[in-house]
């Protein structure tokens, strides 16, 4: 029986082979886990479920098309499963961090999220996610409902045109007005970005916890239970 408990325990961290693949298929339903968070903090400040992979895609130079979502989540979950080997090659690899439990798996597994948190997700949050918020913004209801008035403006101002020399100044009118309300509707957005920028880095940090937590506990299982398998079979062959 001790020899048993001894050689699961050591057994936890080897072989490397399996930390990265166990770690990799971790980090992936983490990720999976972590953006179903997120989803639910983008929807509640208004933007959408699905905003969070559209701000990936457009952080990464992406163009605007129906595609973004797609393209966001495959970033998202790609990097998720490489922080997820990343992390099955250190408490592998690493004696002093091998895993003996749930306890300590899930414990590196938050500390995991964190570092990820403070070395990711916190420069892109503070220099590139803003100005794709903006833009994002724009494309929403708000902006596509001004872009209909700018063209029924337009059009009501061209069909004045035919029927009255008056016409031309009216739309001069109408498009200056448009201009006035996207400049005031940038303003505003640019007013809102702090606050739901604020409430994004507070519902990132709680998704990141919530990553690490998922991380530590299926690599923990994956190498528990593989751990076992190979004790007893070692076991068997000994009797």
């Amino acid at each position: 029986m001790t020899v048993y408990i001894m050689m699961t325990q050591s057994s936890l961290h080897r072989p490397i082979g399996k930390g990265v693949i166990f770690g990799a298929i971790g980090g992936f339903v983490s990720g999976l886990v972590m953006y179903a968070v997120m989803s639910g903090v983008m929807e509640a400040i208004g933007m959408g479920a699905n905003c969070f992979a559209v701000i990936l895609a457009l952080i990464t130079g992406q163009p605007f098309s129906n595609s973004l979502v797609p393209i966001g989540l495959t970033i998202h979950l790609v990097i998720s499963t490489i922080i997820g080997a990343i992390f099955g090659v250190v408490i592998t690899s690493i004696n002093k961090l091998r895993i003996n439990g749930f306890a300590r798996g899930i414990g590196f597994g938050v500390a995991t999220g964190l570092i990820a948190f403070v070395v990711l997700f916190l420069p892109i949050a503070m220099i590139a996610m803003p100005p794709k918020m903006i833009e994002l913004m724009k494309m929403m209801p708000m902006g596509s409902g001004s872009s209909q008035m700018m063209s029924s403006s337009n059009d009501n101002g061209k069909s004045g045109g035919t029927m009255m020399t008056g016409g031309s100044s009216s739309n001069s009118g109408m498009s200056e007005k448009s201009a006035e309300m996207n400049n005031e509707q940038t303003m505003m957005m640019k007013n809102e970005i702090p606050k739901m920028q604020s409430m994004i880095m507070a519902g990132s940090l709680l998704s990141h916890i919530i990553y690490g937590t998922a991380l530590g506990s299926v690599v923990t299982f994956l190498l528990t239970k593989t751990a076992r398998t190979t004790a007893s079979k070692t076991k068997r062959d000994t009797v």
